[in-house]
């Protein structure tokens, strides 16, 4: 596909501008790359600057890279966050073996690279890793000055230069390019939990006790991978000292996780939340969505643990293009199973609102419907 021309877009867009520190710090990361291939740096481009800064650099010959670099020393981080770029890489290499959707792709020999600046920088947390760019223009790129550059907007909304038919486009083709997504399996079935870890290679979290563990350890059930990615959760909220009625949730995960032994369907790749409006590249013209720049955290689970299943729960064009989760019933094992992921999704968001206040969110809403997951599970008993 050849590069698209980005002159209207940019007349859209909002001024951002790179200061000189950055700019010299991701040419000095690309200059092996483009030594290597001959090539020069036409510019440099912040796609998102959210807890994982993502750069775009167009090159000479029209082709792109991404430069993402891992969060701020000072940023506050879930469990489930720390090791982002490893999780998130690995997840794209099990993609690309398995699918054909269009995302990045490794660029170097290098998959995780280590740099130690001479000067100080907010975005070098120490650690990038450099990427190509799938086809396509971001999402964010369209979007009129003062609108959020993270959401993805919804068919609903009025926005300019975004017509209800583009909308509908790119929930549709988003909503088929997750069920690819959800297709991709971990070589060995008996995987659950972790990306990074291979069956016995990490430990899990009662292994590592509170503070040393992220509850993402590779586990050989669901249930187990679940309960260790749910007590990894309750432990950020107690680091945070976050008030959240704490033995009630442990006595309603306990009583009723058994419910996840039923679970019969295999491990499938599940992004955790919704993604980023920065990691959707899109067609300008129709809204189709071309290729996924990036994932967030996943997990080998079951695909209605991620917060988009519940976010996009009521988006028609969504499930048009993904289809019907098969059993997702309300009612018996197949519903505790979505009350206990309900109370995850909840606390989880709570969570992030505590620890980092600044990204915006209510934690009205999740604090609502934890405490009606947790009243229809004592309901249960």
């Amino acid at each position: 596909m050849q590069p698209q021309d980005h002159t209207e877009i940019q007349s859209r867009q909002e001024p951002s501008f790179l200061n000189p520190q950055e700019y010299t710090l991701i040419q000095s990361l690309l200059d092996p790359i483009l030594r290597r291939s001959n090539l020069s740096l036409a510019r440099i481009e912040p796609l998102s600057l959210s807890l994982y800064p993502v750069y775009v650099a167009r090159l000479s010959n029209g082709s792109n890279l991404l430069v993402k670099f891992g969060p701020a020393p000072s940023a506050r981080l879930l469990r489930l966050e720390k090791r982002g770029l490893e999780n998130e890489i690995l997840a794209l290499r099990a993609i690309i073996s398995q699918s054909t959707l269009a995302v990045p792709r490794i660029s170097g020999p290098d998959e995780m690279l280590t740099i130690s600046p001479t000067f100080p920088m907010p975005l070098s947390s120490l650690t990038h890793t450099i990427l190509t760019c799938p086809s396509g223009t971001p999402l964010p790129s369209l979007f009129p000055p003062g609108m959020s550059r993270c959401q993805i907007p919804t068919p609903g909304m009025l926005i300019q230069g975004l017509s209800p038919t583009f909308l509908a486009t790119l929930y549709r083709t988003l909503g088929a390019a997750f069920r690819e997504l959800v297709q991709v399996h971990p070589e060995d079935p008996g995987i659950w939990g972790s990306i990074p870890s291979r069956r016995g290679s990490a430990t899990t979290l009662a292994a590592k006790g509170p503070s040393g563990s992220d509850g993402a350890g590779s586990n050989t059930s669901w249930q187990a991978a679940f309960l260790s990615m749910m007590e990894a959760s309750l432990r950020d909220a107690e680091d945070m000292l976050v008030s959240i009625p704490y033995d009630a949730i442990r006595v309603q995960i306990a009583q009723h996780s058994s419910s996840l032994e039923s679970f019969r369907e295999p491990s499938a790749l599940v992004p955790l939340d919704v993604l980023d409006a920065a990691n959707v590249m899109v067609d300008e013209r129709t809204g189709e969505v071309v290729g996924l720049s990036g994932l967030g955290p996943c997990v080998w689970g079951d695909i209605r643990v991620g917060h988009w299943v519940a976010e996009w729960e009521n988006l028609t064009e969504f499930w048009e293009g993904f289809g019907t989760l098969p059993k997702n019933e309300r009612d018996g094992k197949e519903g505790v199973r979505y009350l206990l992921y309900t109370v995850y999704r909840s606390l989880t968001a709570i969570n992030r609102h505590y620890y980092r206040p600044d990204e915006g969110g209510d934690e009205l809403d999740p604090r609502r419907t934890l405490t009606w997951a947790l009243n229809q599970l004592a309901a249960l008993t």
